[in-house]
């Protein structure tokens, strides 16, 4: 990449590369363009689109952050996801961690 690219957009691309690993592909996936940084600015804005999506893609199963306080973009993701998935209706969110703990390594099962 000759162009220098700002924070958002290293995010995505890491995004897209990492989901490819998975075989979800680039047109799969939807990026709702809030800043990396600084979500709790935007919480209403968040739930009203996650609330949207919802209604659109009628999910099965859900997956999220696990709230841990490493990094604040991820816990407030997932504490609109959870609370928008719970008013209307879903059920079936699962979180999980995102950070390599020591007392509980990645792969290990009922973290707390």
């Amino acid at each position: 990449m000759s162009e220098l690219l700002n924070k958002s957009e290293t995010r995505y691309i890491e995004g897209v590369r990492a989901l490819s690993l998975l075989n979800i592909s680039k047109e799969s996936i939807l990026c709702l363009g809030y800043p990396d940084g600084g979500t709790q600015r935007y919480l209403e804005n968040i739930s009203e689109d996650v609330a949207m999506l919802l209604k659109q893609f009628n999910p099965e199963r859900i997956y999220v952050h696990c709230i841990e306080g490493g990094h604040i973009d991820h816990d407030m993701t997932s504490f609109v996801v959870r609370t928008t998935s719970n008013k209307l209706g879903y059920r079936n969110v699962y979180e999980w961690a995102e950070y390599n703990y020591p007392l509980q390594p990645l792969g290990t099962k009922n973290v707390r």
